[in-house]
């Protein structure tokens, strides 16, 4: 159950500090925003958590956090890159690196290869592609469009499956066709023509496994500003991220970059958004063996090395946490 606005509010007030996230939206951040004002209010010491890249960008003037940036005492950060852009726009916040609990745990996942294959009914020989969506339906019907076109035509000695699977922010997940629906599966309105005339086999995610719990299993995960990216690049599994203008510009109004960060890192292939170039990118780095999936695996290393041992992260939040309080 979610928690109500006066949840938020007595929380905070019983707090000694208040630890907020940064959603990538104004309606989203809705609970964070309450928790923000009701810290002000009761005098109680807050900062914010910034879970992946850019998230100091929503604290900027005219942005949803900008009216609170000021009064935060401390900004948690990623690495040692986010914590020096945060320090530009969080001017008077103790910035300190922490990490990410849930990345940490990247490196332990629930389960293996062939479980999540055996689970699917996927084959080995087949080219399983995860395509994660985001939170705007636009946004995820054009990647997808694209890779259906992509793959239209595509090689029959390799046979190859798509697995759709949907952000839980995505708010047409509500979208139900009650003409095809029926009381124990219901089905996306907006989306079912991806999967009903899709060229390859394709599908969206019914089993209890999240997309991120998928990643292992898969051979090459496409998409666009998705953060299981940030997972699949801790697995060491190739990505190719679509640009579509409307996605560069919906991650510019989130992030202020046209660009998505993973690429940047050269954790994942930028592609234009057409379908050739598409097709063309995944035939290579899909070769587990081929020098670019070689030269990816070996970015994603330096990039985002896989922790040794879980709690790190949220050890160094709870001492900081106290030498703030004075515990």
């Amino acid at each position: 159950m979610a928690a109500t606005t006066e949840d938020i509010q007595a929380a905070v007030q019983m707090s000694d500090v208040v630890v907020v996230g940064m959603s990538s939206s104004a309606a989203l951040a809705e609970p964070e925003l309450v928790a923000c004002a009701t810290a002000v209010t009761t005098g109680k010491s807050f900062g914010f958590y910034g879970d992946t890249f850019g998230c100091h960008e929503r604290a900027r003037d005219g942005s949803w956090f900008g009216p609170y940036r000021s009064r935060a005492t401390f900004f948690f950060a990623v690495n040692n890159n986010e914590m020096e852009k945060a320090k530009k726009v969080l001017i008077g916040a103790k910035t300190i690196v922490t990490g990410n609990p849930t990345w940490e745990d990247y490196a332990f996942p629930r389960f293996t290869r062939s479980q999540i294959r055996d689970k699917l009914k996927i084959r080995d020989d087949e080219l399983f592609i995860l395509a994660p969506g985001g939170k705007d339906p636009v946004v995820n019907i054009m990647v997808w469009g694209l890779l259906l076109d992509a793959l239209t035509g595509w090689p029959k000695e390799r046979p190859v499956r798509v697995l759709f699977t949907c952000h839980p922010g995505d708010r047409t997940m509500g979208a139900i066709d009650p003409a095809e629906s029926t009381a124990d599966k219901q089905l996306l309105r907006i989306y079912n023509g991806l999967t009903k005339f899709s060229p390859v086999m394709a599908n969206f995610n019914t089993s209890e496994m999240s997309s991120s719990d998928l990643i292992p299993g898969i051979d090459l995960l496409i998409d666009w500003g998705s953060s299981i990216g940030i997972k699949a690049a801790h697995q060491r599994r190739p990505c190719i991220s679509v640009a579509t203008e409307i996605g560069r510009q919906r991650l510019q109004s989130t992030t202020g970059a046209r660009q998505w960060k993973l690429c940047v890192l050269g954790t994942s292939i930028e592609v234009p958004a057409n379908s050739s170039d598409l097709k063309a990118a995944i035939a290579r780095p899909s070769k587990t063996d081929s020098p670019e999936a070689a030269k990816l695996r070996a970015r994603q290393a330096i990039v985002f090395p896989q922790s040794s041992a879980r709690g790190k992260a949220v050890g160094l939040m709870a001492t900081n946490l106290e030498l703030i309080v004075g515990k």
